[in-house]
């Protein structure tokens, strides 16, 4: 998983000024040890500990505005700002200390400290910072979907495959006589609204029954329903994951059917219908992150009014393999009407 921007800044903006603090206490207690007693100089114990709580403060507000500066563009940031930082002020600073005469040697080694002390908290910032993050991220708002007899559609950003994970958290809308959850092979239009479905999922809100099925050239799979307790205005979560054989399909934490795969596989799955689902909380779709990569798996996740996708390396793919044919999906069709 990757990790947001905003941490990566405030680990290194934290870990350079524990550094700061730590010299600083360092000289603050040799200074003190190394003024004669009756010097004006030598504070008392509770004006050195407000002394460095002041600091502290000073620090602590510095590295909150850092984190609250801290830029969405990681490769511009390293390179307008950490790069020359690193490699630049730093090592010259420290050459100018080396080659001075006019600094005494006693002074010398503890400058060289505070130098180099510096150094490693900007190369800790520097190490953070320049790792992108690990996962990438794509979403659609439900408001800005396809709409066509009452459906909305998003397209997925490539074909399900095995791993993939589909979450859905909803509302079964209260004036509903079906809710219904689709994997389809591509976008219906308003003039061509019959797509082949590869997984139908349609809860009959009135019954209490979820049925699953199949549409192909041939027409409709018979379905196959299990009695649950998706009822309307119900509040409901639905996972599907994609396994080798059968998309897997759970219920509020329950699995409830092994739908084994018919004709169009998962494979050609690139888009993702649902109708009559209500959201809690509707949000903006959040910026989009990193670069999906071929090999990551996706997670699909609709709630709170957005179709949002994760990509990246976040599965364990060795636990997704199906263990035979757990229900074979009988061969006899029926037609039915599609309801919205």
């Amino acid at each position: 998983m990757g990790v947001p921007i905003n941490i990566q800044t405030a680990i290194g903006a934290i870990s350079l000024m524990s550094v700061q603090l730590s010299v600083l206490a360092l000289f603050e207690h040799r200074h003190h040890i190394v003024l004669p007693m009756n010097s004006i100089l030598r504070l008392k114990t509770r004006y050195r500990v407000l002394y460095l709580l002041t600091n502290a403060i000073f620090l602590i507000f510095g590295v909150l505005f850092i984190i609250s500066q801290a830029p969405a563009d990681q490769d511009a940031a390293k390179l307008e700002v950490i790069i020359p930082m690193l490699f630049l002020c730093v090592p010259i600073a420290a050459g100018a200390l080396v080659f001075s005469e006019k600094i005494p040697m006693q002074a010398m080694a503890p400058l060289l400290v505070i130098v180099i002390s510096i150094h490693g908290g900007v190369s800790s910032t520097f190490t953070i910072l320049s790792n992108k993050p690990a996962i990438g991220t794509r979403c659609i708002s439900v408001k800005n979907a396809s709409v066509v007899q009452g459906a909305h559609f998003v397209p997925l950003g490539r074909p399900l495959k095995v791993g993939d994970v589909i979450l859905l958290n909803g509302i079964a809308k209260s004036t509903a006589k079906t809710a219904v959850v689709s994997l389809l092979e591509k976008l219906p239009t308003k003039s061509n609204p019959i797509v082949y479905v590869s997984l139908y999922i349609k809860a009959y809100l009135k019954l209490g029954i979820v049925a699953f099925t199949t549409f192909e050239k041939r027409g409709w799979w018979r379905e196959e329903g299990r009695k649950t307790d998706l009822k309307n205005g119900s509040e409901f979560k639905i996972k599907i994951r994609v396994l080798e054989t059968a998309y897997e399909i759970y219920i509020n934490e329950n699995l409830v059917w092994t739908y084994n795969y018919r004709w169009p596989s998962f494979d050609s799955v690139k888009a993702i219908g649902i109708a009559n689902i209500e959201f809690n909380n509707p949000i903006e779709c959040p910026a989009e992150t990193g670069e999906p990569k071929e090999e990551d798996s996706q997670i699909v996740v609709i709630r709170n009014g957005i179709f949002k996708t994760i990509y990246g390396h976040v599965l364990q793919n060795d636990d997704l393999a199906h263990e035979g044919k757990k229900k074979v999906g009988p061969s006899t069709k029926k037609s039915i009407v599609i309801e919205y």
